[in-house]
């Protein structure tokens, strides 16, 4: 007989993650035609919050996995818990541009 061996903890991330982009993409399709109507009046605040929240979580993955690879593992941990997670996937996503950027500024040292 074969086994497979699977990862728990990997499967319930990907699980998180689907969850995610469910709630995500139901909140999109809820969203109001006043909302849609006030970005186009108001192009100013559209820009704004696509700039503030212009991250995906694959886009944040890859960048803190680049850094892992890179030895700072334990800063990547530490910055993931400044934000209240224990895992990527447990951070909100409003903050994905902050995180993004502090995973930037990230060094040895």
């Amino acid at each position: 007989m074969c086994e497979v061996n699977v990862n728990t903890e990997n499967l319930k991330s990907v699980i998180a993650d689907l969850e995610s982009l469910t709630n995500h993409l139901k909140a999109m399709l809820q969203e109001p035609p006043e909302s849609k109507t006030a970005q186009k009046k108001n192009p100013d605040s559209k820009k704004t919050k696509a700039e503030k929240k212009n991250c995906s979580l694959e886009e944040v993955r890859a960048i803190l996995a680049e850094k892992s690879r890179a030895g700072l593992t334990a800063k990547v941990k530490e910055l993931i818990a400044k934000y209240g997670a224990d895992k990527l996937s447990d951070v909100d996503p409003k903050y994905y541009a902050d995180l993004t950027k502090e995973a930037g500024e990230l060094a040895n040292g």
